[in-house]
């Protein structure tokens, strides 16, 4: 038994490592390190003083705003996103259905074996990345440039289709019509 278990932890505790009975992590305001792994915890609470969160082998979905977090653990979890964590440094994701990795500014490491990501910022270019995926760099602002040229090529061959005196804004789609 764990002292989640025993209920031998306080406001103070700042390292939890829980064993597997553990279905619900406490609200504790000073933990910095949390380890869940291979328990049923299905939740993690809003912890913001979390640097290191260890919770692959359960049954999260969702990985909460942790603003201090610097190492996440997530693999073999049922995570679909990671949020923007600005202190992030290392990610470890593997057997996700995580298709995106944000701009992480601090990144320096990514383990994505088994994911569904296929596209990465060129930023991570000099990063330490592990995946069985054939990984594809893009530049975000060439991404933006193509993406404005394709919606104009797209909008210049229908134009000339459309009656004259017709409503064109049934016919374009614009970037906030995609999400």
């Amino acid at each position: 038994m764990c002292i989640v278990c025993t209920k031998e932890y306080d406001q103070n505790t700042n390292v939890l490592h829980c064993c597997m009975e553990v279905t619900e992590i406490p609200l504790l305001p000073n933990l910095t390190r949390l380890n869940c792994s291979y328990t049923e915890v299905a939740e993690i609470p809003l912890l913001l003083n979390l640097t290191e969160l260890y919770c692959h082998h359960t049954n999260v979905t969702e990985i909460p705003l942790l603003p201090n977090l610097t190492e996440l653990y997530c693999s073999n979890t049922k995570v679909t996103e990671i949020p923007v964590l600005p202190n992030l440094t290392e990610i470890y994701c593997s057997y996700t259905k995580v298709t995106v990795i944000p701009l992480f500014p601090k990144l320096a490491f990514l383990n994505c074996r088994n994911t569904e990501i296929k596209y990465i910022s060129d930023i991570y270019i000099n990063i330490n990345i592990y995946s069985n995926n054939e990984i594809i760099y893009y530049n975000d602002y060439q991404l933006r440039k193509l993406q404005k040229n394709h919606r104009k090529r797209q909008f210049l061959k229908i134009i000339d289709m459309l009656p004259m005196h017709t409503n064109i804004s049934k016919y374009l789609v614009l970037p906030e019509m995609l999400k």
